[in-house]
């Protein structure tokens, strides 16, 4: 018997179709904003970056892993002060907040207070579509 491949968790992904595989030039955890470096690969994004997606499960370096792209609604991790509905979101800190002077990757559609709070957002302005 060999062991599960990945742990969903909750689910990332509420609405929309656009998923993509990619591998992931290491770890990699759920909900968490990623990019695409120049091997054709995901990494964690970094404070204000522009994104590929959010990551809909966690996984190792070397591994495959789907990631939800424009015109998906994820439940993510707030970060920092978090964010209210209607708020345009960046990326800090491996979750979302408030735009300040990062890249708009999104829209919120419901709060989440800060760190480590669950709430769903629209992306709208992240890349590789």
């Amino acid at each position: 018997m060999s062991a599960p491949e990945h742990d969903f968790g909750e689910d990332v992904l509420k609405a929309g179709e656009k998923l993509r595989s990619f591998t992931a030039d290491g770890d990699i955890d759920q909900r968490e904003p990623v990019k695409i470096n120049g091997a054709f690969q995901v990494t964690d994004a970094d404070d204000g970056d522009a994104i590929v997606g959010v990551a809909a499960y966690d996984v190792a370096g070397g591994q495959e892993v789907d990631v939800a792209m424009d015109d998906c609604e994820v439940l993510v991790e707030g970060q920092g002060g978090g964010f209210d509905a209607g708020d345009s979101v960046e990326v800090v800190d491996g979750g979302f907040q408030t735009l300040g002077s990062g890249e708009k990757v999104g829209v919120a559609l419901e709060d989440a207070a800060g760190d480590g709070t669950l709430g769903q957002i629209y992306l709208t302005d992240s890349g590789g579509n």
